[in-house]
């Protein structure tokens, strides 16, 4: 608790740092932007979050930017993955391409990628079709969802 906690009504609840600095924010701020830097992105947006600084959306934006070029470097070594890896890989992608798409207010954009993914039935008709493909996702993807 040396920077504080963010509790579950958002708020900040106080850390060691508050009895020496009057200015948290700015500290907690440079602690997630170096983390940011260091590739850490599930800590650079708690302690964005406990900073109440609004850098979350960009911070997973590249996250998902880095785990693609990773991937992209991966490949380009010639390594390859089973088959099974390489859609599980892309399905999380896509996965994460819908809820920036949602949490960014783009409804319409993240209903038409959820629609191309064919994960949820979208209809009366393609409810069972959609069950039984969901029961093949690998652990990943079932966490995920």
């Amino acid at each position: 608790m040396l920077l504080g906690k963010l509790e579950k009504d958002g708020s900040r609840k106080p850390g060691i740092i508050d009895k020496f600095a009057g200015d948290t924010r700015s500290i907690i701020s440079k602690v997630a932007l170096e983390a940011e830097n260091k590739g850490l992105f599930e800590e650079a947006v708690r302690l964005y979050e406990l900073a109440k600084v609004s850098r979350t959306t960009d911070v997973c934006i590249e996250s998902t930017k880095n785990v693609s070029s990773l991937y992209t470097v991966y490949r380009s070594q010639g390594t390859a993955a089973e088959k099974s890896i390489n859609s599980t890989f892309y399905l999380l992608l896509d996965l994460m391409t819908f809820f920036d798409e949602y949490h960014a207010g783009h409804v319409d954009r993240a209903y038409d990628v959820m629609e191309r993914l064919k994960l949820l039935p979208l209809s009366q008709e393609s409810v069972e079709e959609r069950v039984a493909a969901f029961r093949s996702f690998s652990d990943e993807v079932w966490s995920t969802v």
